[in-house]
């Protein structure tokens, strides 16, 4: 048996009429033929439901990414922090301005995202290449725009806390456990 798609538009009083004499018409051409009567109201809300699910599974896999890219940052800022203690705990105590210390932090940080950022934009025009331009479907300008100003957010973001963390050491403390 032979199977055929036909989008047939019908008014829709005529719908039913027409469903039960497509199949006695197909079979008076083509015996092996099989029709299928099903309305194109069915079958787009088929594909909308398949792109929905494609559309949220993809959301959840670039949520998961963003949380262990902000992970990352975080536990790699806290261990700066932590190595730079006694270091911070000298400027504090010889008198450095807070907003000092968080600029030495931050700029840290900022050399940290703007190397991640220049590694991830030149593999992005890599395989964009590669790919003869079909990887990011002329879209690249604003897709990789969007994905460093997000992924620079979500580092800035996760540099806030162990920054802070920084600021509240204690000069006397910090340098009586070395």
């Amino acid at each position: 048996l032979r199977s055929v798609n036909l989008a047939v538009r019908i008014a829709e009083s005529e719908r039913g009429a027409l469903a039960r004499k497509l199949p006695q018409i197909a079979a008076a051409l083509d015996p092996t033929l099989q029709v299928n009567v099903v309305p194109l109201d069915d079958i787009y809300r088929l594909q909308r439901t398949g792109l929905t699910t494609a559309a949220v599974g993809i959301g959840v896999a670039l949520l998961r990414v963003i949380l262990l890219a902000a992970a990352g940052v975080y536990a790699l800022m806290s261990f700066t922090v932590s190595q730079r203690r006694r270091e911070i705990a000298i400027r504090t105590a010889l008198g450095a301005q807070p907003t000092r210390l968080m600029g030495a932090i931050f700029s840290r940080a900022l050399r940290q995202i703007a190397a991640g950022v220049v590694v991830g934009v030149a593999l992005a025009v890599l395989l964009n290449q590669s790919a003869d331009g079909e990887a990011l479907q002329g879209r690249g300008v604003m897709l990789l725009s969007g994905t460093v100003v997000l992924m620079s957010a979500v580092g800035f973001l996760a540099v806030i806390g162990p920054a802070r963390r920084g600021l509240r050491i204690a000069p006397v403390e910090a340098l009586k456990s070395e």
